[in-house]
């Protein structure tokens, strides 16, 4: 079976360059001097983002941003925050809830058990640190762990989310459901 290459829109992001700061994922993209405009229809030296939300994205600083990543592989690879050797370390104590994809109903129904979720949490607390999902649907799966990082929601709270059923989102709610089991009421989010 042929793997197959995702393409990324590129969107143009006006003068963040003039303010000294860098922004993931973005390219240059050299001009030529036909009436001005570059190759690819815009002003020469504009910087390129695959990201829309990007002009936001550069008044922060990279260090503080939540950025996931997915890699389109059969199946697919997502990441976001800490790995458990980045988080040791910097000398966090790490927990890891793991939940394979053949205890989840959609992925069994789907045919799609190959694969896992990992959550990583700062040890005798819900605070999300990171997160490794392998799957068919990863690249879907890991922007409920993004958005639960950058809100502050641990991961005990993401167990009260009633999720539709069945989807393979569910296995983040198993995971969150230990986690939830885990703590002590008090460590709750």
């Amino acid at each position: 079976m042929a793997e197959k290459l995702a393409i990324t829109e590129v969107r143009r992001v006006d003068d963040a360059e003039s303010e000294g700061e860098t922004e993931a994922g973005s390219h240059f993209f050299p001009g030529t001097s036909r009436r001005g405009l570059g190759r690819n229809g815009r002003h020469p030296g504009r910087r390129l983002s695959a990201h829309p939300q990007s002009a936001h994205l550069r008044r922060q600083r990279l260090s503080a941003l939540t950025v996931p990543w997915c890699t389109y592989t059969d199946p697919q690879v997502a990441h976001v925050g800490l790995s458990v050797r980045q988080a040791r370390a910097q000398h966090i104590p790490v927990k890891t809830y793991t939940v394979p994809l053949q205890d989840v109903v959609r992925a069994i129904t789907d045919g799609e058990e190959e694969g896992f979720v990992k959550i990583h949490v700062r040890e005798g607390t819900d605070r999300i640190l990171g997160a490794t999902i392998v799957g068919r649907t990863a690249g879907e799966l890991i922007n409920t762990i993004s958005l639960a990082m950058v809100t502050g929601l641990g991961l005990s709270r993401l167990a009260r989310v009633i999720h539709a059923h069945p989807t393979q989102g569910e296995a983040v709610r198993h995971a969150a459901q230990a986690c939830a089991l885990s703590l002590p009421p008090v460590c709750r989010h």
